[in-house]
């Protein structure tokens, strides 16, 4: 189990004295409170303090353990920028994730100096945030390693919880789950026999009552060879008033694959819970059987008034050929009408109603997350092969914009702009900001929205103050005189970005045919937009991604097939 390790910070860059830190801060506040700067500058007065941000700037501070022949590991929590971390002169780490977990077992030394640096970053821009603000925590653990534990509730707090981890031991062990709570520790536990090796426990599903208002305590404990190896705790907590529902209703084998394939938790049934056939379905998906009613006992809310304009399929064609298969809606047509009419190719066609379906689709979502009840795919796919529409996953298994934009919606945590229904055309129009969650954050989470322009410039930016799910803010915007704009949302916690949505705006008398083309380029490693404007409704299906790209902006992944990637107005 990792426990805080004892130890007194500093900050120095090698050349200015050492700054001694009552707690780790990013590098500028850390500064600033030891008055190397000054706060609230302006700006031609900060730009003088360039040089702070040209220098690697390190955290140092030293530690004993007790003396222990097990495996030691230890963790960082909430890293800001590109880091390096070096226990007694060797490097242990590096990265750019907000948390660094690092076996250090072979560096140990009495005391241990540890030291976390933070090199300039070529890209950086004029003032980064950058730094290290959380704790240093350190765990002693047998010769078998629980790697990660994850936990999340069901989605109404009541009927269990979900567990993962990642377990790695030399030789045969055992994996138990154990919760404890305010009704007393279960007796009854969920227990895995691992063979030697590494062993990802994906999702297992534990039943019992969790404890509402206050918090749950979930423990992992890894027995090997006789003894406790290692324990990891974590902690689930659940409001005292009910949990927004966050499910599918599935009528088939294809709706649970699919159900856990865009992360969802729940599967409802609109027939009894009795039918013991859809309860071991869903268990076998890892999912968690509920019946489709809300607490009046009345049925539940439909996620859209009208399921078919979003679908837009032909209900008698299932391929990509050269017939016309996509049936495109009024405000497809309309949409096309003014970017030069209906002649456009087919392949066009397909691409613009698939990105108005995509952003359909996730709006549907995001909306009956907002008001707390499950989302239906019920009328979204026609036929009885279901997941094969094209719609979501072609028949060569690639995932289309739809798709990844339907994952989007189901992140735990989001944050989301809509435009107003019709854009005045003096281009002054009022944008909302929304948050969604499936419980109360501990802090408030902060959500940014920048507006750029059609050449990538950012144009506006404001920020959010948000804990429950709802409408955040508004602001006013004006549009451009080229009658484009990408209104991008980033949602954050303490600096570590949880997710961005990005929405493209277009006046109703320009639009689609007022964007320039851009070209993007593989390197290997990143799809690139290599070029001076918007790269509008991309999709790569491999790396989950759909929104847009900004100059010089990229997708990273695996290596992607490029011809499974879409966009509105990109070519390679």
């Amino acid at each position: 189990m990792y426990v805080k390790a004892l130890c007194e910070w500093f900050l120095t860059d090698g050349i200015y004295p050492p700054v001694r830190l009552d707690a780790p801060e990013n590098i500028e506040d850390a500064l600033t409170e030891a008055g190397v700067l000054q706060a609230e500058l302006p700006l031609e007065e900060r730009c003088r303090n360039e040089w702070i941000y040209r220098r690697t700037w390190r955290y140092v501070t030293q530690f004993t353990l007790p003396e222990t022949e097990k495996r030691v590991f230890i963790r960082l929590n909430r890293l800001m920028g590109r880091w390096r971390l070096i226990v007694n002169g060797a490097l242990a780490a590096e990265g750019t994730d907000s948390w660094c977990e690092a076996e250090i077992t072979r560096l140990l030394g009495v005391p241990n100096y540890v030291q976390i640096e933070f090199p300039p970053d070529e890209s950086f821009s004029l003032f980064p945030k950058a730094g290290f603000t959380g704790s240093l925590l350190w765990n002693g653990t047998g010769r078998g390693v629980i790697k990660d534990f994850r936990a999340m509730p069901a989605d109404n707090g009541e009927t269990g919880f979900m567990c993962a981890a990642d377990v790695s031991a030399p030789g045969r062990a055992k994996f138990v789950f154990r919760l404890r709570n305010s009704l007393g520790e279960f007796t009854e536990e969920l227990e895995e026999k691992l063979a030697a090796g590494y062993t990802p426990i994906k999702d297992r599903i534990f039943a019992g009552k969790l404890a509402k208002g206050e918090i749950n305590k979930l423990s992992a404990h890894l027995f090997f060879e006789g003894e406790d190896s290692d324990t990891r705790e974590t902690e689930i907590y659940i409001p005292a008033g009910e949990m927004p529902r966050k499910g599918v209703v599935c009528l088939n084998e294809e709706d649970f694959e699919l159900a856990r394939a865009l992360g969802a938790q729940t599967a409802y049934t609109r027939d009894s819970l009795a039918d013991d056939a859809f309860i071991r379905r869903a268990a076998r998906y890892s999912l968690f059987a509920a019946e489709a009613e809300d607490e009046a006992g009345g049925a539940l809310p439909e996620a859209m008034s009208n399921p078919d304009e979003v679908a837009r399929i032909c209900p008698d064609e299932r391929t990509l050929e050269d017939d016309v298969i996509w049936k495109l809606s009024e405000s497809d047509r309309a949409c096309f009408d003014g970017a030069g009419g209906c002649g456009e190719e087919l392949s066009e066609t397909i691409a613009l109603s698939r990105y108005n379906q995509a952003l359909a689709l996730r709006d549907a979502a995001l909306d009956a997350r907002l008001r707390g009840c499950a989302f239906t795919l019920e009328g979204m796919i026609s036929g009885e092969n279901r997941l094969s529409s094209p719609a979501l996953i072609d028949f060569d298994g690639i995932k289309r914009p739809a798709f990844c934009a339907l994952r989007d919606a189901w992140q735990k945590e989001y944050a989301f702009c809509r435009l107003p229904e019709d854009l005045p055309e003096e281009g002054i129009f009022t944008v909302k900001a929304y948050y969604v969650t499936d419980c109360p954050a501990e802090s408030p989470r902060a959500v940014s929205v920048s507006v750029y322009d059609i050449n990538g410039r950012e144009v506006f930016f404001t920020t959010f103050a948000a804990t429950v799910s709802g409408c955040v803010g508004s602001f006013v915007l004006e549009m451009p005189s080229d009658g484009v704009v990408l209104i991008r949302t980033r949602l954050s916690d303490r600096g570590e970005e949880l997710s961005v949505n990005d929405l493209a705006a277009f006046m109703p008398d320009r639009g689609i045919g007022d964007l320039g083309e851009a070209r993007l380029f593989y390197d290997g490693e990143t799809l690139v937009n290599d070029s001076d404007t918007l790269a509008v409704g991309v999709c790569v299906g491999e790396a989950g991604y759909f929104g847009c790209l900004l100059p010089g902006e990229g997708v990273s992944g695996r290596e992607t097939d490029l011809n499974a990637v879409e966009g509105l107005n990109i070519s390679f």
